[in-house]
């Protein structure tokens, strides 16, 4: 499973290459930085140890709940119960003007679409209808996201953080989320300075990098990456990219239907043998990391978009698996 390994030996080459003086308060707030960095590592660890504890130990640790920093105790285990309308809306927590913020986010691929506000009547007519409503604060009015354009946000699910002032609809969109016709709202990326050292030596000052890049899920970018091989490949063929690109393994398997089919058997011959071998939790992801990839691979050479995918198993959601292939096979 070894064509699936992403690492960047530019970002090697890069770090080896250096060999220029460090001033020491460049040294010393290089150190600082990768200090923080690796208190944010332990707490992160901590925080994953934390969450594989059973309820019953972390609630006997916790006193069943445990204290932010800003004060608030907040349980983590919510019963599910029926609440009024009206009153559940009427406990969420507004702004002086009445306002909280509301965020779309797509319901199959994670991506966000865009964020508004939302005042009671809003998230009371979204909780009714289904449909992503929001406050205008330009026309003073409530606002259905597509009664002029069309572009309706069907909400699956309304989401309401730790301390009630802001929600998520997620939803599956019907066209693009955002006024410029873009799917999201967000496709302004800013890159961070090539190392910790950039920043050290830059100091308060530094440039930012500034790319048209959308936010994506770890899939949605695979998706992408694929997409974009098969593209560059074309461009090979007809002559038309101006340039000699590297060999690529994904346009290898695009323009090799059996060889392709092979790689997807054998990947999961592989994960299977994982399991069966003992061979452990590290491997067991490494190997379902290599089929999944072929196998988006396998769906871009069909032209079928991982949305889609999704969008088949969030159906299938409550019907039982036993079902599910009886009413296949009729």
């Amino acid at each position: 499973g070894g064509p699936f390994t992403m690492l960047s030996t530019a970002t090697k080459a890069a770090g080896a290459g250096r060999g220029r003086t460090t001033p020491v308060g460049s040294r010393l707030r290089l150190r600082l930085h990768l200090r923080h960095h690796q208190q944010q590592r332990q707490q992160h660890h901590r925080r994953q140890l934390w969450c594989r504890a059973a309820p019953a130990d972390a609630a006997a640790a916790s006193g069943h709940s445990h204290s932010h920093d800003h004060g608030h105790d907040h349980s983590h285990e919510l019963e599910a119960r029926e609440v009024a309308l009206d009153e559940y809306v009427a406990g969420l927590k507004y702004d002086d003007k009445g306002l909280l913020v509301a965020i779309a986010q797509d319901v199959d691929t994670g991506a966000v679409l865009m964020q508004a506000f939302a005042n009671a009547e809003a998230v009371k007519a979204t909780l009714r209808t289904r449909l992503g409503t929001f406050y205008s604060r330009s026309r003073q009015s409530l606002w259905c996201k597509g009664d002029t354009s069309g572009h309706y946000l069907h909400v699956k699910g309304v989401y309401v953080d730790c301390d009630k002032d802001s929600l998520i609809y997620q939803c599956k969109p019907v066209g693009p989320a955002c006024h410029t016709g873009a799917p999201t709202c967000w496709f302004e990326k800013a890159g961070f300075a090539s190392s910790v050292e950039a920043l050290a030596d830059e100091g308060e000052g530094g440039t930012v990098s500034v790319t048209g890049d959308t936010p994506l899920t770890t899939l949605e970018m695979l998706q992408k990456t694929i997409a974009d091989r098969e593209v560059e490949a074309r461009g090979e063929e007809d002559g038309s990219s101006g340039e000699k690109k590297k060999k690529s393994w994904t346009a290898k398997l695009l323009s090799d239907e059996a060889l392709l089919c092979a790689k997807v058997r054998e990947e999961a011959g592989e994960l299977c043998e994982t399991l069966e071998k003992g061979e452990g939790r590290e491997r067991c992801a490494s190997e379902a990391a290599d089929l999944i990839y072929h196998t988006m691979v396998l769906l871009r050479k069909q032209g079928v978009d991982s949305e889609e995918v999704m969008e088949v198993l969030r159906n299938r959601f409550g019907t039982s698996g036993i079902d599910e292939k009886a009413a296949r096979k009729k």
